[in-house]
């Protein structure tokens, strides 16, 4: 199976808020990223009958969910950046954010390496 493209500049530590996962070499270089969309699970788009579509927040329970990276020869760790694995930290301001989309409000705290995993190589 091929990885989908990555799209626009990659996000970076500490500047951009959001949550991604990087695949890195053994030096931390990226060698590629995917942006993640709600990896936490607390809400999902409701898509209403007359053509709007709300999100909807739920109660965060624990979840599971799946990436696609390519398989880099020197790829040696995958790292996962975001705000937070608490979900309620930044639950009211994206209800804010959707709420009121004209409105600029907080901007998104940035993000922070929040798990690292080490590839192990296959023979």
């Amino acid at each position: 199976m091929m990885a989908p493209p990555s799209v626009g500049a990659p996000p970076q530590e500490g500047i951009h808020g959001g949550y991604w996962l990087e695949v890195q070499d053994e030096n931390n270089r990226v060698l590629d990223y995917r942006v993640l969309q709600f990896p936490l699970g607390d809400s999902v788009e409701v898509f209403n009958d007359d053509g709007t579509i709300e999100r909807e927040f739920g109660p965060a329970t624990e979840n599971t969910f799946e990436v696609l990276v390519p398989d880099y020869d020197d790829a040696s760790n995958v790292a996962m950046f975001g705000e937070s694995l608490e979900p309620e930290a930044s639950r009211a301001r994206r209800a804010e954010r959707a709420a009121n989309p004209e409105q600029p409000g907080e901007p998104e705290p940035p993000s922070r390496e929040l798990a690292r995993f080490k590839l192990s190589k296959q023979p």
